[in-house]
């Protein structure tokens, strides 16, 4: 989970325009860019940052829990 803390807090950080990711798909270094993918650069951005507030909610309650 710390991972993924440290992961979106750096993409925020460093993530200053994110409109300029549209249109920019990911691709794994060495392959060849998937035929079927359309989801660019900018839909995951938004994704992750949509469900920051709930995954830190649930890792919150979690920890109160215990």
């Amino acid at each position: 989970m710390e991972q993924y803390f440290s992961a979106t807090q750096k993409m925020e950080q460093e993530v200053m325009f994110p409109s300029l990711l549209r249109g920019v798909f990911p691709q794994e270094e060495g392959a060849a860019p998937a035929a079927g993918s359309h989801t660019d650069l900018y839909e995951r951005y938004q994704l992750l940052k949509s469900i920051k507030p709930m995954v830190e909610k649930g890792l919150a309650s979690v920890n109160d829990q215990s």
